[in-house]
């Protein structure tokens, strides 16, 4: 029952806070906001970057994206080569799903669904994507539950990329620490790890997205997200 209220939780704080209409442009997260503007930029060029560095092939692989929402992380990965016949995302909210349905080459494959209870066989996919979905989900049996469920179907020597919250003032998050993420994927273990975001980006990115570059740079600035790559140890 407690995983039950923390599932409809999360649909309606989706539902409500974070609306898929796009009539408005003032919302912070709207793609035409210059906060998530900046945001998605600066995540693109980290994603890339660490692909690069690390030498990581994603055009022939099986990808799943956990809370793929509208399906732009997707749609990003086809832009970089990824097969869009192996792609797949899964979302609690409908609507988001739709959305992504719409906007998306048709081959990939999009659907409703609780992370709980991934309808795939074990080891399915070579690379899981989670971003922004743990510091949402306040209920630790429900987060153990999530991270077990996704490591089942992660192939051994497969990837997990981590992008999510490492400090937040938001009442509808959770800071999620580098700690945490070990204790929730015990048998995975990280190859690579990155800071990014100034905790004053969203104050300056409608005036200046360069001086929310060099901000980000900035080692003092706190930072507000982790970029991490965890590869599941075989066996």
């Amino acid at each position: 029952m407690k995983d039950s209220n923390e599932i409809e939780r999360l649909r309606q704080l989706y539902t409500e806070q974070y609306p898929t209409s796009g009539i408005d442009t003032s919302y912070s997260w709207h793609p035409r906001n210059p906060i998530s503007m900046y945001y998605r930029h600066a995540q693109e060029r980290a994603l890339v970057s660490m692909l690069n560095e690390l030498d990581l092939e994603i055009r022939e692989i099986n990808i799943l994206d956990v809370g793929s929402g509208s399906g732009s992380l997707l749609r990003f990965l086809t832009s970089l080569g990824s097969n869009p016949y192996s792609l797949h995302g899964v979302d609690l909210i409908p609507e988001r799903v739709s959305v992504a349905h719409k906007n998306s080459p048709k081959p990939i494959n999009y659907s409703v669904c609780n992370a709980q209870h991934l309808p795939y066989p074990n080891g399915s996919f070579d690379l899981i994507c989670l971003f922004t979905v743990f510091s949402s989900i306040w209920d630790d049996g429900l987060k153990s539950s999530v991270a077990q469920e996704i490591t089942r179907v992660l192939k051994d020597n497969g990837y997990l990329i981590w992008y999510d919250m490492c400090y937040s003032k938001s009442s509808n998050t959770k800071s999620i620490g580098f700690s945490e993420i070990k204790s929730l994927f015990p048998n995975l273990e990280a190859v690579y790890r990155k800071k990014l975001h100034s905790s004053l980006t969203s104050k300056f990115a409608k005036h200046s997205f360069l001086i929310c570059d060099i901000l980000d740079r900035l080692p003092f600035i706190r930072k507000t997200h982790n970029l991490c790559l965890l590869k599941k140890i075989a066996g």
